[in-house]
């Protein structure tokens, strides 16, 4: 395994992220377990309610919040910790790179608690337990999930009088709808008929390749005919004028494309499921629904699945009142919270949390449907993507920006092969390097 100390964290701000460090004995006789979690003004509110929420119901346990903001360094600052045996180190934490941590051994086992709470991890969506297996271990538990998204404002298409995106359309369907939905007004681009960014390659080759690593991730798969037609559609979306410019989304949206979607510039978004409950707040009685992510004509539609996890440190003194809390983020209490204010889907197929889905009022039902179809279809972005053993994610995402971005924001599709076969070799040779230069 990969003994190389990640020095970025890859984020989703503003999601149910979770974090903070060492138990002791509080005042009371009980326990205090330091919880670290991913500090945002959105969250930091939620994440302190569900911690006074357990403690009601474990009034031996008292619960010390850190709220830490996203950044470089943030996995090599807490490993830090837990190398050092600093009394601050966190008991439970939001962990933003499982296989580093847990290929650093500083890690508690969760496979001891399955015994102890089969429940706990039995109903769990598969896609989502599959994700946070690594060695035939259970390195952390879901807390939340959310899925990748065609959002679509249906105000603007009843205006055009255009009927609203199907669940069924093809990348090329999503095109000619983009054009369709488009508004000019001289040189100028009133309203653009789709926001994304060239990420949405990843989305793309998803639905026509199993992955991007072998199954045992010692083989890279960067350079296959499918990634290429992935990333050569993707910038035909970018340059096709109805898609908003690659400069317009780095300078405007900071980084966000839902804010120019907010901001009534584009009638529709590809993004992630938990920026309803955000959309929501922002935009009072925005009338938006959701399609799935298209696909290929010969693909399927396999959505991402994106979620937060949160893992417990190897030395905590307490691990049985650490799971105690782990358990309790992952529960149906904790996270039907969240189904209900749009900040999360359920990580389970079926029970509470999906009845939880059906009651909630800010999707309309055909948005609902939507959802299930592609909980039920999606595939889990670590498993495929985040948890190669033998290199960081981080750093994969970094050699792909370093080649890739040139190509997309100077338009030479040209480069694209030749580029893609210098991230595989870049990619294979960290993955080389992590198995001892096998």
């Amino acid at each position: 395994m990969r003994n190389k100390i990640v020095t970025t964290a890859a984020v989703i701000a503003g999601l149910f992220s979770l974090f903070s460090a060492c138990s002791k004995k509080n005042d009371a006789g009980g326990t205090t377990l330091r919880w670290q979690t991913l500090g945002s003004a959105q969250a930091d509110p939620i994440n302190r309610r569900t911690a006074r929420q357990f403690e009601k119901k474990h009034p031996g346990i008292k619960i010390t919040m850190e709220s830490v903001p996203p950044g470089a360094g943030y996995t090599q600052k807490l490993f830090v910790k837990f190398t050092a045996g600093d009394n601050n180190a966190p008991d439970v934490f939001w962990n933003s790179d499982m296989v580093t941590f847990a290929t650093k051994d500083t890690l508690l086992d969760l496979s001891a608690f399955r015994q102890k709470d089969p429940e706990c991890f039995e109903r769990l969506n598969p896609a989502l337990l599959n994700g946070v297996i690594l060695d035939n271990k259970i390195w952390s538990l879901p807390v939340n999930c959310g899925v990748a998204l065609l959002f679509y404002n249906k105000e603007m298409f009843d205006a055009a009088g255009v009927a609203y995106p199907g669940n069924n359309l093809t990348w090329d369907d999503l095109l000619t709808l983009a054009k369709r939905m488009t508004i000019k007004e001289g040189n100028m681009t009133r309203q653009y008929g789709l926001i994304l960014t060239s990420h949405v390659y990843r989305d793309m080759v998803l639905g026509i390749q199993e992955s991007f690593y072998s199954p045992d991730y010692t083989r890279a798969l960067f350079d296959t005919p499918a990634m290429i037609k992935s990333v050569r559609k993707a910038m035909t979306f970018l340059y096709s004028g109805a898609c908003g410019s690659m400069s317009e989304l780095a300078e405007n949206s900071s980084g966000w494309g839902a804010e120019l979607f907010l901001g009534g510039r584009a009638a529709m978004y590809i993004g992630l499921s938990f920026e309803i409950g955000t959309i929501n707040q922002q935009k009072d009685q925005l009338r938006l629904s959701v399609a799935r992510i298209p696909k290929f004509p010969e693909g399927t539609h396999r959505p991402m699945l994106h979620f937060s996890i949160v893992s417990v440190y190897k030395g905590t003194k307490t691990p049985d009142e650490a799971w105690a809390f782990v358990k309790y983020l992952g529960s149906d209490e904790a996270i039907i919270r969240e189904i209900t204010r749009g900040g999360s889907l359920p990580v389970t197929l079926s029970g509470n949390q999906f009845k939880a889905l059906e009651k909630a009022t800010w999707i309309d039902d055909n948005g609902k449907t939507t959802l299930i179809e592609s909980l039920r279809t999606g595939i889990s972005t670590r498993q495929v993507l985040q948890n190669n053993p033998w290199m960081p994610s981080t750093k994969q995402a970094v050699i792909f920006s370093e080649e890739m971005d040139p190509v997309f924001f100077n338009n030479t599709p040209e480069w694209i092969p030749v580029k893609l076969r210098k991230v595989q070799q870049r990619i294979q040779m960290e993955i080389n390097e992590g198995r001892g230069g096998k």
